[in-house]
C-alpha cells in the first residue's frame, strides 16, 4: 500500500467518524428534548390575565363540575385583596453545553520527524519509545504488522505517544502506560488486563479506562447518546444505581466520549419553559384535550414532544411545559380563547367556600345588594315586558330536605328567569349555593372579594386602678392634670347625676352631681400618667385585664367572688321551733341571693377604615362593706361604675376617673375598762376621725390587629414578656 493510498484511507476513516458523530449529535438532541428530568425553575415574568375570579368556588351545573381556581387573597401586610396571576418560569433554553475549541496536536512546533515505509510495528514501537523518548517499554508476542508514515513537519515530542497509538490501532495493538514503563499488546488483550482506572485524560497516555459520574442526566440515557459517537473497539458501561459510566478505549476515543457526555449533561429544566395557567370558567381536563390536538402533545405531528400539558386539578390550573420560550405565548393565546362559560347566559350552581366570614352573613348582605339593584331596574325592565324576581335566600337544611324547588316553590321559577339569582347558605360548611348566570357571577365574585376579608380584631388593654388621694392629688384627677398642661392630649369632665350609673354606697358618700374626668394619651404617656400618680399618691392596682376581641364584638371580663345577700326574711307566726336556749320562736325563712363582686369590665370595640377605635365601655367595681345603716344582717355592696362611649386612635390610651369615694373611720385610745364606763369613760379616752378618700381609674390602650401578621406580632410580644418573669419568686 502506497503512502498516498494511507492518507486517502486514513481522511476518509475521519470523514466517515465526523459524519457518524454529527448525525448522532443532531438525532439525540431532539430525543433529550423530551426526556427531561424534574427541577425547579425560577419565577420571572407573569402573563396578563383576562378574566378576573372568585376567591374559591367551585361550578356546577350543566356539564361543569370543577374547581374554580382560588384567584382572590389577602395581603396581609397591606391588607389589600389581590388576584393570583399566572405564572411563567422561564427557562435558559439551553439543552447542551457550548463545544470546545479543540486544536490539533501538532499547532505547536516541533522537533521530531518521522518518516517510515513498510516498517514492522516492532521496529516503529523501539524508535519512537525506545531512541527517540528513552523510555522503557514491553511488546506482547500477538503484536505484528507493517506501518508507513511520513510527517510533512516536525511534530512535538508530547504527542509521540498518541501517534505511536493510531498507529498500533491501524494493526489491532495498543499501548498501555504503566508506572515505570509503556505495555503494547493487541486490543483483545487490553479488555482482559486489569488496568487502573484514570480519573482524568492524560496527553500522554494510550489506551486507557475512565470514571465518568453524571450530574443531570440518566447513565442509561447518556449511553443512548453515545452509542452512535463511539467507535467499534471502545467500551461503555453502564452502572444505573450511582448513575456513572465506565469508558474504555484509546485516548482518542475516550476523549470523544468524554466530550459528548461534557456537551449533554447539562440541567435540562433550567432550559425548560413553564406556564401555570389558572382556568377561570370552565375545568382544566376539559381544556387539555383542545389543546393537545391544537399543539399536537403526543408521539405523532410536527410539535411531538415540543409542547407537553399537564392538569394541575388542586388548582384547576393547567401546566405547559415546553423547550421554546415562544410557545408559552401560544399557549396562553388559546387558553384565553377556550376558556370560556359553555352557557353563559343559563344559569349554574356555583359554590363559594368562605375564607374568612361567615356564609349567613353574607348571604344577607349579598341577598340585600341584589335585591336594592333589581329595584333600580324594574321600572325599565318592566316596559320591555320582562319579569324580574326577588333573589331567593334558602336555608342550608331545606335544600338538604329536596332541593331549592322544595324548600320554596318560588325560588325554582325565579332561577329560571335570565339575570335572577338564588343565594343559599350552608352553615356546616360555611359555603354558599348560588344560583345565577356566569354574567351575574362575575358581579358576585367581586362583591365577595371586598367582602370575605379576614375580621378586624382589637387588642384591649386595661389597668384599672385605685388611687389614695392627697396632697396635689387631694381634688381628684381633673385638678391634677388641668395643674399640669402642656402634658396630656387632651382632657374633659362630663356631670353624671349621682343616682345614675354611680350606686349603692356611694350615693350617700359623692357630692352631686359627680365629676367623672376622662384624659387621651399616647402609648408612652401612660407610664407617665402613673409614674405621676404615684408620686403623689398611693396606687393599688385592682385588675389589669388584656384581651382579644373581634371588631364589633362584646368582650368581657370579671375578677372577684360571689357574696349571699339576704333579699327577704319571712315570719310563720302559725308554727314555732325551739331556740338554743330551751325556749319557742317563731319559724323564719330567709331567702339569699348571690350576687357578683370585684372588678368587671365590657367593653364593644369598633374599628373605621382611619384606624379610630370607637369604644361601648362599662366598668364596675363592687366592694362589700359591713353594712352599718340597718339591723339586717347581710353586707352592703359598694358600686362604683363607668359606662360611657369613647373615640380614641389606636394604640393612644384613654383615662377614665372622676369616681371618688371618702370613706371614714372611728378610733379610740384610753385607759382599758375605765374607757368604757358610760359618759365618765369619755374622760378616760381619745377619739380620732380617721377620713380615707380614693378614686377609681381606668386606663384603656385599644389596638387594632388588622391581619395575622399582625396577630402573631402581638403573641410573639406577650411571650418576650412572660419570658422576662422570674418563676422562681412567684408563690
Amino acid at each position: 500500500m502506497t503512502n498516498s493510498q494511507i492518507t486517502d484511507q486514513r481522511l476518509s476513516v475521519r470523514v466517515l467518524a465526523q459524519a457518524r458523530r454529527v448525525l448522532g449529535i443532531s438525532f439525540l438532541i431532539l430525543i433529550s428534548s423530551c426526556e427531561t428530568t424534574s427541577d425547579s425553575g425560577k419565577p420571572t415574568d407573569v402573563v396578563e390575565q383576562a378574566v378576573q375570579t372568585p376567591p374559591v368556588a367551585e361550578v356546577l351545573g350543566h356539564k361543569q363540575s370543577g374547581v374554580i381556581t382560588p384567584s382572590a387573597s389577602v395581603d396581609y401586610e397591606s391588607g389589600q385583596e389581590y388576584v393570583a396571576p399566572n405564572e411563567i418560569f422561564r427557562g435558559t433554553g439551553a439543552f447542551i453545553n457550548a463545544g470546545r475549541d479543540n486544536n490539533s496536536v501538532g499547532a505547536d512546533e516541533g522537533e521530531v520527524t518521522l518518516n517510515f515505509q513498510d516498517t514492522p510495528v516492532t521496529e516503529v514501537v523501539k524508535t519512537i519509545l525506545g531512541d527517540i523518548l528513552g523510555v522503557n517499554y514491553t511488546i506482547s508476542d500477538g503484536v505484528s504488522g507493517s506501518v508507513s508514515m511520513r510527517t510533512t513537519r516536525a511534530i512535538p515530542r508530547d504527542a509521540l505517544v498518541s501517534v505511536l497509538d493510531n498507529l498500533l490501532r491501524m494493526n489491532g495493538a495498543a499501548i498501555i502506560k504503566n508506572p515505570n514503563y509503556y505495555e503494547v499488546m493487541s486490543i483483545e488483550d487490553t479488555r482482559s488486563s486489569g488496568m487502573a482506572l484514570g480519573a482524568r485524560m492524560s496527553a500522554d497516555q494510550g489506551y486507557q479506562v475512565q470514571v465518568v459520574p453524571l450530574s443531570y442526566i440518566g447513565a442509561k440515557a447518556m449511553a443512548k447518546i453515545l452509542e452512535p459517537v463511539k467507535s467499534g473497539t471502545a467500551m461503555i458501561m453502564v452502572d444505573e444505581y450511582r448513575n456513572i459510566l465506565t469508558v474504555a478505549g484509546s485516548q482518542g476515543e475516550v476523549f470523544n466520549i468524554r466530550d459528548t457526555i461534557t456537551t449533554f449533561d447539562v440541567n435540562q429544566l433550567q432550559g425548560m419553559s413553564v406556564g401555570l395557567f389558572r382556568i377561570r370558567n370552565t375545568e382544566a381536563v376539559t381544556l387539555l384535550g383542545e389543546l393537545q390536538a391544537i399543539f399536537g402533545d403526543s408521539a405523532e405531528g410536527p410539535l411531538a414532544g415540543m409542547v407537553r400539558f399537564m392538569v394541575i386539578e388542586r388548582l384547576n390550573a393547567l401546566m405547559v411545559i415546553t423547550p421554546q420560550e415562544r410557545y408559552l405565548t401560544d399557549a396562553d393565546v388559546w387558553i384565553k380563547r377556550l376558556d370560556r362559560a359553555e352557557n353563559p347566559h343559563g344559569t349554574n350552581l356555583y359554590v363559594y367556600y368562605v375564607q374568612n366570614s361567615e356564609a349567613e352573613h353574607l348571604a344577607d348582605l349579598l341577598s340585600q345588594l341584589f335585591e336594592s339593584r333589581r329595584k333600580g331596574a324594574v321600572a325599565s325592565a318592566l316596559q320591555d315586558g320582562a319579569t324580574i324576581a326577588r333573589p331567593s335566600l334558602l336555608a342550608a337544611d331545606k335544600l338538604a330536605e329536596g332541593g331549592g324547588e322544595r324548600a320554596d316553590g318560588r325560588a325554582r321559577a325565579s332561577t329560571n328567569q335570565a339575570g335572577t339569582i338564588s343565594i343559599i347558605p350552608d352553615t356546616e360548611t360555611n359555603a354558599l349555593a348560588i344560583l345565577t348566570t356566569p354574567a351575574i357571577y362575575v358581579d358576585v365574585e367581586k362583591a365577595l372579594q371586598k367582602l370575605d376579608l379576614p375580621p378586624m380584631q382589637v387588642l384591649v388593654e386595661a389597668s384599672i386602678v385605685e388611687v389614695t388621694l392627697g396632697n396635689e392629688l387631694e381634688y381628684g384627677l381633673q385638678w391634677f392634670f388641668k395643674g399640669s398642661p402642656g402634658k396630656y392630649n387632651s382632657v374633659g369632665g362630663l356631670n353624671i347625676p349621682a343616682s345614675g350609673d354611680v350606686s349603692g354606697g356611694l350615693a350617700g358618700v359623692l357630692p352631686d352631681p359627680v365629676n367623672f374626668t376622662y384624659a387621651v394619651f399616647d402609648a408612652a404617656g401612660t407610664r407617665a400618667v402613673l409614674n405621676a400618680i404615684a408620686g403623689d399618691s398611693r396606687i393599688d392596682v385592682l385588675s389589669s385585664p388584656s384581651l382579644m376581641v373581634l371588631d364589633n364584638q362584646t368582650a368581657s371580663i370579671r375578677v372577684g367572688d360571689q357574696v349571699p345577700i339576704l333579699t327577704s326574711s319571712t315570719t310563720n307566726t302559725s308554727s314555732t321551733v325551739v331556740d338554743d336556749d330551751g325556749g319557742l320562736s317563731s319559724n323564719i325563712t330567709n331567702s339569699i341571693q348571690y350576687r357578683d363582686t370585684g372588678v368587671s369590665l365590657e367593653v364593644t370595640p369598633r374599628v373605621n377604615a382611619g384606624g379610630m377605635v370607637i369604644m361601648d365601655i362599662t366598668q364596675k367595681v363592687d366592694d362589700v362593706t359591713e353594712t352599718t345603716s340597718s339591723s339586717i344582717d347581710s353586707p352592703t355592696i359598694l358600686q362604683r361604675e363607668i359606662t360611657t362611649s369613647v373615640a380614641v386612635q389606636s394604640g393612644e390610651t384613654i383615662v377614665l376617673g372622676g369616681l371618688i369615694r371618702e370613706d371614714e373611720e372611728v378610733t379610740d385610745q384610753g385607759v382599758p375598762f375605765l374607757k368604757d364606763i358610760p359618759i365618765l369613760g369619755l374622760l378616760f379616752k381619745n377619739e380620732r376621725i380617721a377620713k380615707r378618700k380614693t378614686e377609681l381609674v381606668v386606663m384603656i390602650t385599644p389596638s387594632a390587629v388588622a391581619n395575622p401578621v399582625e396577630s402573631r406580632k402581638v403573641t410573639e410580644e406577650y411571650k418576650s414578656k412572660l419570658r422576662g418573669i422570674d418563676w422562681t419568686t412567684i408563690r
